[in-house]
Order: structure tokens, then sequence, then C-alpha cells
């Protein structure tokens, strides 16, 4: 779905038991207009407890972690009106937040997932003013 909006993700995920897994994205932007210019990218670490009988499948509750690289363009104008100046900043934080989702496994591998979570950026809140993050994905892919 990312690439319908104009990123793309990928991600790796390792089930370490009937009830839990863990697991890394890694979320790359390519269409400037739909992401403002903003997110350069983010990687994000996550850990998910799952509350099915099936394995590593089903509802689940998830904690993540995002180190994520953005891009602040500020555009100064003078009190008429013209164009002044112009400035442009990369930024990287991390942020720390809890996710909830679904996951269906086929009996022939494929995987369907649908997440959603919310964190909260710790370090550069009053430089970017970026203080909430969002995580939200409808995946497909392929259980080994």
């Amino acid at each position: 779905m990312m690439l319908l909006i104009g990123a793309f993700e990928v991600a790796y995920e390792r089930s370490l038991n009937n009830d839990s897994s863990a697991g890394i994205s890694v979320f790359i932007p390519f269409d400037r207009e739909v992401f403002n210019d903003e997110l350069n990218f983010y990687v994000s670490p996550y850990y998910r407890v799952y509350f099915s009988k099936k394995y590593a499948a089903g509802f689940f509750v998830e904690g993540f972690g995002m180190f994520s690289s953005m891009k602040i363009e500020e555009y100064y104008y003078a009190p008429n009106g013209a164009f002044s100046s112009y400035s442009e900043e990369n930024y990287s934080d991390f942020a720390l937040g809890l996710g909830v989702g679904g996951k269906w496994v086929t009996k022939r591998g494929i995987v369907f997932e649908l997440v959603g979570g919310v964190g909260r950026n710790l370090f550069n809140t009053d430089a970017t003013d970026i203080s909430i993050v969002g995580k939200f994905g409808f995946n497909l892919g392929y259980r080994f």
C-alpha cells in the first residue's frame, strides 16, 4: 500500500515462539509532494505479543522504537510579502510507541497484516515541532 502513496517499506520479522515476535522495518518516501519534503526515512524495530491460538498470528499488541530523519524547510518573508530568505536543516529523532494490529496467514504462507500505532519523539521536538509520530500499514508478505 505504501507504494500507492509514494513510499517504499520493507520489513523482516522473526517469530520467537507461539505468542511473540520481533522485527524491524525501514520506510523510505520517494514522492516528495505527498510527504511535504519532511521525512527522509525511518527505521523501526518492534516487539509483538499475539493473543491467538495460531502460531504468531491473530490480534497483537506491539511496542516499537522509531529512529527517523527529517528535513525541515523554513521560508522567511519580508513585511511587504516579498520572499526574504530560506533555510533547511536535517534533524534526527528517536520515538517510542505502542501499536495494535492483526495478522492473518494462509496455508501457503501468504501473510496479510493491518497495523497502527502512535509514538512520541524524545529529543528534537522543540526544533522540529513534531512530537507525535504515527505508524500505520497494510502489509502483504510471505512466511517461510
